[in-house]
C-alpha cells in the first residue's frame, strides 16, 4: 500500500496543486489508518480503545485496497473541478462588461438585489444563474463547457481527460446518492468500464491517479484558456501551460481501462 503518489508537473499558479495535495494527504491519513489499525488488531495487547467491528472492518479495507477512502477522495476531487470552474466563469464575468453578453441579458432575477452588490457580487450571483440554467440535460463536463462558453472560455479537451473527467464525476454521483452502487446512468455514462447495475463500485488506486492527474489537467486548462484570453499565444507562459497540459494528459492515457 503506498503512501506517496507521483508529482504533479507545476505550474505560475500553485492553486491546482494545493488543491490536489490537500487530497492527495487526506487519502494519505486514511491508508495509514487503516494500516495501524490492522497492526494494532493483530494481538496487541496495549491497545485499548474499544475495537468491536473496527478490527474487521479495517482489515477489510486492507484487503479491497482501501476503496472507502478513495471514494471520499472522489468526491472531494470532484468539488475541487466545480469550484475552478466556477472561480474561472466568476472572474471572466468580473473582467468584461456584463451587458454586452445576450445570455446574461435573458436571465431573470430581481434587479433591486442584484443592483445593492458589486461588481464581485453581481458575477457571482450570475455565475450562480447561468449554473442553474444550464444544469439540464447536459452532463456535467458539457455544462460547464456550456457555461464557460458564454465568455469565451470553452475550448477542446483531450478525449482521455475528458473521458476520465466524466467517469469521475458518474462516479462521485454513484457514492454521493446510491451508496456506492452502480445503476444504469453509471453504465450508460461509462459504458467502457464494462460494469453491472447493483454491484458495488470500488475505487482502486490506479482510478485515483487518473481522476487526480484529469483534474489537475483540467484546472491548467482552463489556467490556460483564461491566460491566453488576455495574453495570447505568444507569451512562455501560455506554451508552458501547454506543455503541462500534455504531460498530464499522457498521464491519465497511462492510467486508462483496457478496452
Amino acid at each position: 500500500m503506498k503512501l506517496r503518489f507521483p508529482d504533479l508537473p507545476r505550474t505560475s499558479s500553485p492553486d491546482g496543486i494545493q488543491a490536489i495535495a490537500q487530497v492527495d494527504n487526506f487519502v494519505r491519513l486514511g491508508l495509514l489508518a487503516v494500516m495501524s489499525l490492522k497492526r494494532a488488531t493483530a494481538g496487541t495487547p496495549k491497545f485499548q480503545v474499544d475495537m468491536k467491528g473496527i478490527d474487521t472492518y479495517a482489515a477489510s479495507q486492507a484487503r479491497l485496497g482501501c476503496p472507502d477512502i478513495y471514494a471520499a477522495a472522489v468526491v472531494r476531487l470532484w468539488s475541487l473541478v466545480e469550484w475552478h470552474v466556477r472561480r474561472e466563469l466568476v472572474n471572466a464575468l468580473c473582467s468584461r462588461d456584463l451587458w454586452e453578453l445576450q445570455e446574461i441579458m435573458d436571465l431573470k432575477g430581481s434587479m433591486a438585489a442584484f443592483g445593492q452588490l458589486g461588481r464581485s457580487g453581481r458575477a457571482q450571483l450570475l455565475a450562480a444563474a447561468l449554473e442553474e440554467k444550464t444544469r439540464s440535460p447536459h452532463r456535467a463536463l458539457d455544462r460547464f463547457e456550456a457555461m464557460l462558453s458564454i465568455v469565451g472560455q470553452n475550448g477542446p479537451l483531450d478525449q482521455d481527460v475528458r473521458q476520465a473527467l466524466q467517469e469521475l464525476n458518474a462516479a462521485r454521483n454513484v457514492i454521493v446518492h446510491n451508496n456506492n452502487h452502480i445503476d444504469q446512468r453509471f453504465v450508460d455514462q461509462c459504458p467502457w468500464l464494462s460494469c453491472k447495475v447493483g454491484r458495488r463500485l470500488r475505487v482502486s488506486s490506479k482510478q485515483y491517479q487518473r481522476f487526480r492527474f484529469a483534474s489537475y489537467c483540467y484546472m491548467v486548462v482552463l489556467q490556460y484558456r483564461s491566460f491566453v484570453s488576455v495574453a495570447g499565444t505568444d507569451f512562455p507562459a501560455s506554451r508552458d501551460l501547454l506543455d503541462t497540459i500534455e504531460v498530464l494528459a499522457s498521464k491519465v492515457k497511462e492510467q486508462a481501462p483496457p478496452g
